[in-house]
C-alpha cells in the first residue's frame, strides 16, 4: 500500500497487494519514426493531447512522443516509487484503519483537484463553512462563570473556555493523567493475545479473519475492560485534583 502521486493529479492510496492477475502481453517492436500518414502505426507521431482539453488533472495526457519514458522505460519504471510513502498493512483490523485513512486522503485530494480546476467554487464552499462555524460560535456564551455554585447551568462556550484555560495553566498535569491509558493499552493487547489462545475464540477468529466487523466487535469486547478501569482511575484523579 503506497501513498503518493503527482501534484497535478492529486494524491491517494495505491493498493498493490493481491490477488493479482498476470498479463503476458504480446511484444511488438515499434519504429523510431513514422512518416506515412496511412501507416497503421501513424498514431506514434501524433503530437496533440490524447483526450479532451481540460484544466488541471482532467486535461488529456500527451502522447508517447512527448515523454522520455517512451525511449527509456526501464529507468522511468525504477523511479516510480522513489518518493512514495509505504503504508503498513496487515490483518483485517489494520485494513479497516487504512480504509478510513485512505478515504480521508481521497477526500482531501478531491478538494485539492477541485480547487485547481474551479477555485471560485471551493472558496465559496469554504466561506459558507466559515459562516456556519461563526453562526454556531455566536449561538453560545463565552463569558466567565463563577465556580460556585458548582451545580448550575453553563453554556457550551463557557465549558470550552474554562477547559482550555485549565489545560493551558497546567498542561503537564493533564498529560501525566493521560498516560494512564498507556498501561491500559498494554493490558488490552495482552487480553487480545490471550483470547487468541482460547480454542473456541481462535477458531472463530480464523473463520472470520477477513471480516472487519468481527475485528471491531472483538476490539470493543477486549478494550472495554481496560478502558473502563482507566476511565474510572482518571475520573477519580481529576475529581481529586
Amino acid at each position: 500500500m503506497y501513498l503518493g502521486r503527482s501534484g497535478s493529479e492529486g494524491f491517494g492510496c495505491d493498493a498493490t497487494t493481491g490477488p493479482s492477475i498476470r498479463v503476458d502481453p504480446e511484444v511488438v517492436v515499434l519504429p523510431d519514426e513514422v512518416d506515412d500518414p496511412d501507416d497503421p502505426l501513424a498514431w506514434l507521431a501524433y503530437g496533440g493531447r490524447w483526450g479532451e482539453r481540460q484544466s488541471g488533472a482532467f486535461n488529456g495526457p500527451t502522447g508517447p512522443t512527448a515523454k522520455d519514458r517512451w525511449l527509456h522505460p526501464a529507468p522511468w519504471f525504477d523511479e516510480l516509487r522513489s518518493s512514495s510513502v509505504v503504508i503498513p498493512g496487515g490483518d483485517s483490523a489494520a485494513g479497516s484503519v487504512i480504509g478510513v485513512f485512505c478515504g480521508t486522503v481521497e477526500s482531501g485530494s478531491g478538494v485539492l483537484v477541485a480547487f485547481s480546476t474551479s477555485p471560485t467554487q471551493v472558496l465559496i464552499g469554504v466561506l459558507l463553512i466559515a459562516f456556519l462555524i461563526r453562526f454556531l460560535v455566536g449561538r453560545t456564551d463565552w463569558g466567565v462563570t463563577p465556580i460556585d455554585p458548582v451545580v448550575q447551568r453553563r453554556r457550551a462556550g463557557q465549558l470550552i473556555r474554562a477547559a482550555a484555560s485549565e489545560y493551558r495553566r497546567t498542561p503537564l498535569v493533564f498529560l501525566l493523567i493521560g498516560t494512564i491509558y498507556l498501561p491500559a493499552l498494554v493490558v488490552t493487547g495482552a487480553l487480545g493475545a490471550l483470547m487468541q489462545l482460547v480454542p473456541f475464540v481462535s477458531s472463530f477468529l480464523s473463520l472470520a479473519s477477513r471480516s472487519s466487523g468481527t475485528s471491531v466487535v472483538l476490539a470493543i469486547f477486549v478494550g472495554s475492560f481496560s478502558n473502563v478501569a482507566a476511565f474510572v482511575a482518571i475520573n477519580a484523579i481529576v475529581a481529586e485534583y
